[in-house]
């Protein structure tokens, strides 16, 4: 890489990067030689350049870098940058570079999940935050800003590969016992303003803090066994979604069907009897939800296995084509040059010859030039006649991968349906068992004289309110039930459509694109024929390589 040269005074008005700036920077920062000779014939294909640097510039606000996806490097330093903005797509960046800047905010890098190297250094920055994401972070540079606490220290043991850190000349240096507390709690730390830190300066900080460093460290693996357990839930819930069975692991169904139903939940604490009978519900219920997640798990596992046998046996057609077609292209190749060779003897030798012996090289120039013709007809002709018999193939497996598809997901949607029957009849069971037991109820509290208490007058006083509560709870309960069986049966119904319809486009899509480039080789070959010296006495009129096999 090369220094580009630093602006005069004239020039420095605050400015924003754009693609003229790009290139010319790509242009002077680029290689030398015969290399940079390619890498302009190649018209500086800006998202292929690994590392550029836009210095000295005057650089207000950071733009267009969206167009350098490729960036590995990246320097912006020296210019008057407020803002960090604009970075998202370089994410495969390792090194950024934004020193001597104005840049009062660490904001908009947590996209950049490959950075290794992070250089703040001469800013205006308070607070060190916003790059929770850096995970691989191994060197920061915050010096020369105006950090005043020390809650970045804690902050910093976060990132475990971190082991260099520069914090020179802020405010928050320059107060006694921050180096030990740096060395303490950053453990993984080893150059401290770019010095290695002494293992006897570690020891003795650690000691100094040894008491809150052993809660902090309690602390944390709490934090990381909450961390772990929210992780696991989250994976298994993905894999229940992913199957259409979420929340069916448990009780959640049945807890929503009467956090919906007020009344209901009431008559269910009415006795001990409703109390037990509510009880042996839940369990029941749950106990079916459960079957059907366990069912829906296998079954989410069988098409994964159907999807791997699918792709597999496409990969094998598509590899088994292209090594074919390589051979016969590389034949192709192979030949031209032979045949070439002899067109251009066969050229230099009529120039000097004359009479019957010109007119025999101009015949045996004719037979290269139509065996040339052969060559690319019939290898085009085998080319299109294999990418033919393949997409047939592939559209005859598609048809297969559907029905099998199909037959399994209607397989489990006919179970599930019976399943879901069954958490309906589980719930007439419990509605008429809960009404018997409050008739029975209400019976003795009668038969005693004893009214029934005011918060359930309205609900069961006489059997006629009772039977319009239950009536109006189970309403509810059947409702919420059918939901789940239709959701779970419309998301597999779209699933299926989307994932068929996706595959017929993708197998249309990959033909197309090799029907193109088959084309686009002949073209090249065409190109090449007629780049050849060919003197006029030569009828080539009945020569076509332009002719074009379709499917």
């Amino acid at each position: 890489m090369y220094q580009t040269s630093v602006p005069s005074e004239a020039a420095l008005e605050p400015s924003v990067i754009t693609q003229s700036i790009l290139v010319s920077l790509a242009i002077d920062q680029g290689p030398k030689k015969e290399a940079g000779r390619l890498f302009l014939q190649d018209g500086i294909e800006l998202e292929k350049l690994k590392e550029i640097r836009i210095e000295f510039l005057n650089i207000l606000n950071i733009d267009h870098l969206w167009m350098l996806k490729g960036l590995v490097k990246l320097t912006l330093s020296h210019n008057v940058i407020e803002r960090i903005e604009n970075l998202d797509e370089l994410v495969h960046l390792r090194e950024l570079d934004l020193s001597f800047n104005r840049i009062k905010v660490m904001e908009n890098l947590n996209n950049l999940e490959q950075l290794e190297i992070l250089l703040l250094f001469r800013n205006k920055i308070a607070v060190v935050q916003g790059i929770d994401n850096l995970s691989k972070l191994t060197i920061l540079n915050i010096g020369k800003n105006k950090i005043t606490d020390w809650e970045h220290v804690t902050y910093l043991r976060n990132f475990k590969f971190l082991r260099s850190l520069n914090v020179c000349d802020n405010p928050c240096a320059e107060i006694d016992g921050y180096t030990d507390y740096v060395f303490a709690f950053i453990p993984q730390l080893l150059y401290y303003q770019y010095r290695m830190i002494p293992e006897s300066a570690r020891q003795s900080a650690i000691e100094k803090h040894y008491r809150v460093i052993s809660n902090l460290e309690e602390n944390e693996t709490k934090k990381q066994a909450e961390v772990s357990l929210r992780r696991e839930f989250e994976e298994k819930l993905g894999l229940l979604i992913a199957s259409y069975v979420e929340h069916l692991d448990g009780d959640d169904l049945f807890q929503q069907m009467f956090a919906s139903d007020e009344n209901g939940k009431t008559l269910s604490m009415v006795t001990e009897e409703t109390q037990d009978i509510f009880e042996k519900y839940r369990e029941s219920f749950s106990a079916i939800c459960n079957e059907l997640c366990e069912l829906g798990l296998q079954e989410h596992n069988k098409r994964n296995e159907e999807m791997a046998l699918y792709e597999a046996a496409v990969n094998e057609g598509e590899e088994n084509m292209q090594n074919e077609s390589r051979k016969i292209v590389d034949e192709v190749l192979e030949r031209k040059t032979v045949i070439f060779a002899n067109i251009k003897d066969a050229v230099e030798a009529l120039m000097e010859a004359e009479g019957d012996t010109a007119d025999k090289i101009a015949k045996k120039t004719k037979q290269f030039f139509n065996e040339f013709n052969d060559l690319v007809q019939n290898a085009r002709n085998q080319l299109m006649s294999k990418e033919l018999i393949l997409h047939n193939q592939l559209k005859d497996l598609n048809e297969v991968f559907k029905i099998n598809m199909t037959d399994m997901v209607n397989s489990f949607l006919d179970i599930a349906r019976a399943i879901f029957s069954r958490l309906r009849n589980a719930e007439v069971e419990y509605n008429h068992s809960v009404n018997a037991a409050i008739l029975r109820y209400l019976s003795i509290r009668i038969g005693n004289n004893v009214s029934v208490p005011a918060h359930l007058i309205n609900l069961c006083d006489d059997k006629k309110s009772l039977t319009t509560t239950l009536s109006a709870s189970h309403d509810i309960h059947l409702q919420i039930i059918y939901n789940r069986e239709q959701r779970l049966i419309n998301r597999f119904s779209d699933w299926l459509k989307e994932n068929v319809d996706q595959l017929i486009a993708n197998e249309t899509k990959r033909s197309r694109k090799h029907i193109l480039e088959i084309s686009h080789f002949f073209e090249m070959q065409q190109e090449e024929f007629n780049l050849l010296s060919i003197p006029q006495q030569f009828d080539i009129t009945d020569i076509d390589l332009n002719e074009v096999a379709t499917l």
